[in-house]
């Protein structure tokens, strides 16, 4: 299943631009400045959920 998460998400991409440009790097941006009890939070509240991860507007 993560195999298939990172192709249908482009992250298998040998075009590194991909990762390391645009949305994707200011993501990650946001990301590494979280304080990490907020993340850890945050995926607390995410695995609560029961079901199949997902990815998008509907987590």
């Amino acid at each position: 299943m993560l195999e298939k998460f990172k192709e249908s998400q482009n992250l298998n991409s040998e075009d590194h631009r991909y990762i390391c440009e645009g949305d994707v790097a200011e993501s990650y941006d946001i990301f590494k400045s979280a304080d990490a009890s907020e993340l850890d939070s945050a995926v607390d509240e995410l695995l609560a959920n029961d079901g199949p991860p997902s990815f998008g507007d509907c987590v």
